[in-house]
Protein backbone atom coordinates (compact mmCIF):
# COMPACT_ATOMS: atom_id res chain seq x y z
CA UNK A 1 0.00 0.00 0.00
CA UNK A 2 1.13 3.08 -0.50
CA UNK A 3 2.22 6.03 1.50
CA UNK A 4 1.76 9.01 -0.84
CA UNK A 5 -2.09 10.16 -1.54
CA UNK A 6 -2.23 13.11 -4.38
CA UNK A 7 -5.49 14.60 -5.18
CA UNK A 8 -6.07 16.91 -8.31
CA UNK A 9 -8.11 20.02 -8.44
CA UNK A 10 -8.41 22.89 -10.74
CA UNK A 11 -8.69 26.21 -10.29
CA UNK A 12 -8.23 29.33 -12.70
CA UNK A 13 -6.14 27.45 -15.18
CA UNK A 14 -4.14 26.16 -12.35
CA UNK A 15 -3.64 22.36 -11.63
CA UNK A 16 -3.79 21.91 -7.95
CA UNK A 17 -1.70 18.75 -6.30
CA UNK A 18 -2.52 17.73 -2.77
CA UNK A 19 0.28 15.63 -1.56
CA UNK A 20 -0.89 13.46 1.72
CA UNK A 21 1.64 11.49 3.37
CA UNK A 22 5.42 10.47 2.66
CA UNK A 23 6.91 10.56 -0.79
CA UNK A 24 9.37 7.65 -1.01
CA UNK A 25 10.91 5.82 -3.48
CA UNK A 26 7.85 4.18 -4.68
CA UNK A 27 5.64 6.79 -3.85
CA UNK A 28 8.06 8.92 -6.24
CA UNK A 29 7.03 7.32 -9.17
CA UNK A 30 3.40 7.62 -8.03
CA UNK A 31 3.94 11.22 -8.15
CA UNK A 32 6.07 11.58 -11.43
CA UNK A 33 3.26 9.29 -13.29
CA UNK A 34 0.66 12.03 -11.89
CA UNK A 35 3.02 14.75 -13.20
CA UNK A 36 3.32 13.38 -16.46
CA UNK A 37 -0.56 12.76 -16.66
CA UNK A 38 -0.74 16.62 -16.40
CA UNK A 39 1.93 17.76 -18.96
CA UNK A 40 0.11 15.21 -21.45
CA UNK A 41 -2.71 17.39 -21.50
CA UNK A 42 -0.69 21.05 -21.48
CA UNK A 43 -1.32 21.34 -18.09
CA UNK A 44 2.25 23.71 -16.93
CA UNK A 45 1.06 25.46 -14.38
CA UNK A 46 1.07 23.73 -11.04
CA UNK A 47 0.60 24.18 -7.67
CA UNK A 48 1.83 21.36 -5.07
CA UNK A 49 0.14 21.70 -1.79
CA UNK A 50 2.30 20.10 0.99
CA UNK A 51 0.66 20.98 3.85
CA UNK A 52 -0.14 17.44 4.40
CA UNK A 53 3.22 15.74 2.90
CA UNK A 54 4.82 14.67 5.88
CA UNK A 55 8.37 13.25 4.37
CA UNK A 56 10.41 13.73 1.07
CA UNK A 57 12.83 11.28 -0.11
CA UNK A 58 16.01 13.13 -2.01
CA UNK A 59 14.13 10.93 -4.98
CA UNK A 60 10.78 13.01 -4.10
CA UNK A 61 13.44 16.17 -4.54
CA UNK A 62 14.35 15.15 -7.39
CA UNK A 63 10.81 14.49 -8.83
CA UNK A 64 9.99 18.08 -8.16
CA UNK A 65 13.56 20.01 -9.64
CA UNK A 66 12.79 17.90 -12.97
CA UNK A 67 8.76 19.16 -12.61
CA UNK A 68 10.19 22.54 -12.09
CA UNK A 69 12.24 22.45 -15.01
CA UNK A 70 9.85 21.28 -17.26
CA UNK A 71 7.30 23.14 -16.78
CA UNK A 72 9.99 26.39 -17.22
CA UNK A 73 10.96 24.77 -20.43
CA UNK A 74 7.22 25.20 -21.39
CA UNK A 75 6.39 28.68 -20.17
CA UNK A 76 4.84 27.44 -17.25
CA UNK A 77 5.85 27.31 -13.34
CA UNK A 78 5.82 25.18 -10.48
CA UNK A 79 4.97 26.38 -7.11
CA UNK A 80 4.52 25.02 -3.39
CA UNK A 81 2.20 25.50 -0.67
CA UNK A 82 2.63 25.50 3.07
CA UNK A 83 5.41 22.83 3.53
CA UNK A 84 5.27 21.40 7.22
CA UNK A 85 8.38 22.09 9.33
CA UNK A 86 10.06 18.91 8.61
CA UNK A 87 9.25 19.48 4.85
CA UNK A 88 10.44 22.83 5.45
CA UNK A 89 14.03 21.81 6.71
CA UNK A 90 14.83 19.70 3.92
CA UNK A 91 13.83 22.13 1.48
CA UNK A 92 16.08 25.09 3.79
CA UNK A 93 19.24 22.27 4.07
CA UNK A 94 19.37 21.17 0.11
CA UNK A 95 18.65 25.47 -0.68
CA UNK A 96 16.07 24.38 -2.64
CA UNK A 97 14.24 27.38 -0.88
CA UNK A 98 15.67 29.68 -3.74
CA UNK A 99 14.51 27.84 -6.61
CA UNK A 100 10.68 27.25 -5.45
CA UNK A 101 8.55 29.90 -4.42
CA UNK A 102 6.57 28.73 -1.47
CA UNK A 103 3.41 30.36 -0.42
CA UNK A 104 1.27 30.30 2.68
CA UNK A 105 -2.31 28.98 0.33
CA UNK A 106 -3.04 27.72 -2.20
CA UNK A 107 -5.04 30.68 -3.31
CA UNK A 108 -1.60 32.40 -3.08
CA UNK A 109 0.07 30.69 -4.41
CA UNK A 110 -2.61 30.79 -7.59
CA UNK A 111 -2.72 34.64 -6.76
CA UNK A 112 0.85 34.58 -7.66
CA UNK A 113 1.50 32.81 -10.85
CA UNK A 114 -1.82 34.93 -12.43
CA UNK A 115 0.57 38.32 -11.36
CA UNK A 116 3.52 36.81 -12.78
CA UNK A 117 1.57 35.70 -15.58
CA UNK A 118 0.30 39.51 -16.19
CA UNK A 119 3.26 40.92 -15.48
CA UNK A 120 5.84 38.98 -18.13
Amino acid sequence: MSNLAISTTEQENTTIFLLTGSADLIETGQLDRHLQEAYVQGKYKLVLDLSELEFTSSLGLGSLIRAHTRCREHGGQLTLVNPQPRVLRIFKTTRLTELFQIYPSVEKAVAGMQKEKDEG
